[in-house]
Order: structure tokens, then sequence, then C-alpha cells
């Protein structure tokens, strides 16, 4: 009886061993066995564990064909063997370049597959034209565009040797797909980029001469009389930003909801507030109140 129960056992385990040997996670939430692929439980009909590939989430290929996951169908007219990543949600085969976003899967109408590459995010370039969410963008110049400076979901844009562009990402801001990109000119300011940084949560940017506040869709100068070298930032011992700068002779006050800048009445020793360990970049201290 003990033997009878020893190999049944043996058995089990054996059984056990061989069945999870043939079902197994691929990545994320792919798992496959020896005939079919599983994305969350669910079987994918049509898709081979046979040369599966994942290339990012939503799109997967496998010998024969390329698959949207989210729609759950076949991606038709790419050439399955040389079809790849490129990056982000751009793809490319012998022939063509692609953008895919959820459920849209489209081709990029002459588009150089042999040049194409993502820059950033969803902005990429060829030998002839600038892109971003997969649509060409006008009267962009593909051999000198660069993105310069991100903050937060604005993007400073380099066109030309002195073209220079705030970018608007509408996609990331509001949660519904806009393929437009807002696009405003700012040569007019004459900022120095090499030296432009934000502070005070983003709001707020300063280059080597002037200061300049980002609201929702414009970068505008701000007239502050605030000494730009001696110009440091106040941090609240409670806080872990503040709204406060100084330079040599005053203390300002911020506001980051109207771009206002206040000089406060404070009679204090300038020079005597204390600088805290560490620094908003290299030449910008941070100081406790």
């Amino acid at each position: 009886m003990k033997s009878k129960l020893l190999k049944i056992m043996v058995l089990l385990i054996l059984t056990g061993n061989i069945i999870k040997a043939e079902y197994f996670a691929i990545k994320d939430d792919f798992t496959k066995d020896s005939k079919n692929v599983y994305y969350f439980g669910e079987k994918v009909e049509g898709l081979s564990p046979e040369g599966f590939i994942i290339l990012n989430n939503y799109v997967v290929k496998d010998k024969k064909n390329v698959f949207n996951i989210y729609t759950r169908r076949k991606i038709k007219n790419v050439d399955v063997n040389s079809f790849e990543l490129v990056d982000n949600n751009y793809f490319k085969d012998k022939n063509n370049v692609y953008f895919q976003y959820e459920e849209n899967f489209e081709k990029i109408e002459n588009a150089d597959n042999k040049t194409f590459e993502v820059i950033k995010d969803y902005f990429a370039k060829d030998r002839n034209n600038v892109y971003y969410f997969g649509k060409k963008l006008d009267n962009m110049k593909s051999n000198s565009f660069k993105i310069i400076k991100v903050f937060f979901d604005n993007y400073i844009i380099q066109n030309s040797k002195d073209d220079y562009y705030l970018a608007i990402d509408i996609f990331k801001r509001e949660s519904f797909r806009d393929d437009k990109l807002e696009l405003k000119n700012i040569n007019n300011l004459k900022i120095d980029f090499a030296t432009l940084d934000d502070f005070i949560g983003g709001k707020f940017l300063k280059d080597k001469n002037n200061f300049y506040y980002l609201n929702d869709n414009n970068i505008i100068k701000v007239k502050t009389g605030i000494n730009t070298e001696d110009f440091k930032i106040l941090e609240n011992k409670d806080e872990n930003t503040s709204n406060f700068v100084k330079d040599k002779n005053n203390v300002y006050y911020f506001d980051k909801e109207t771009g206002n800048i206040k000089k406060l009445k404070i009679k204090t020793d300038i020079e005597t507030l204390m600088p805290a360990e560490k620094k908003l970049n290299t030449n910008t201290k941070i100081f406790i109140m």
C-alpha cells in the first residue's frame, strides 16, 4: 500500500513539473504554453508561441504576424520579418514607418525608414521632416531640430540657429488624444538657453540675465529688479519648496499661480540667512529662513 502511494505521489510531482514546464510566464502579463499565447490569462486567437516577441505594451509579433494586443487583432500590410520597434510608439519595417497608440496603428506617409529616429517622447524625425504623435510638423527643419529643455509638459525647441519655440504637449496635459502640438515662437525674449533653468515648482525660469514666468501656453519675461547674479532661493524648514527668494538687498515673494513677484518689506540681515546643504543647481544655493 505504501509503495503504491509513493508511486502515485512521484507521478503527481512529475506531472506537475511537466505542466509547469509547458505553461510559464514570458514577460509582463503574457504567458504561453506549447500551442498558445495568453494575455491576462486569456488566449489570443491566432497568436503563436513560435517566434513570439513583445515589442511594446500593445504590439507583439510571432513568426507569421504582428498583433495589436489592445484590439486583439492582426496588423495587416506590414513586413513581419523586418518589423521592429524604433522607440516609444514608433515602429518600422523594410518599407515604411508606423505610429501606434492604443487601438490606432497608422503608416506615416512618406517617412524615410532608413533615417527615421525618435528624438524624445512623441517627437521624431527623418532626413526630411519632424513628427509629433506620428504627424508631420509643418515648418520644422529636420537637419537642425533639437529639444534643448523640458519643463514638465513644455518643451523648448530649437528649430534653427536663431529660431526657438515653446511646445506644449497637449497629449500629456489632457486625458484625451490630440494630434496637434501648440507651438509658440519665443525669439523675441532673447533667452540665454545655456543658462536657462526652472525653480519654484517649475513655474518660474531664470537665465543669466532675466526671470520668466511659464503659464499654460506662454513664457513671459518678468521685470523684477532682482540681481540675477546674487539670486538665491529661501527654503522653509517645514516645506519641500518655497516661494521666497532673495538677492543681496531684499527678499521677494514669487506667486506661482499668477506670476506676480512682490518685494517684501522685511527688516532683517539678508546675509545671516544660512545656506542649506542641498543645491538647486551649481550656481544657486537653497537657503533656510
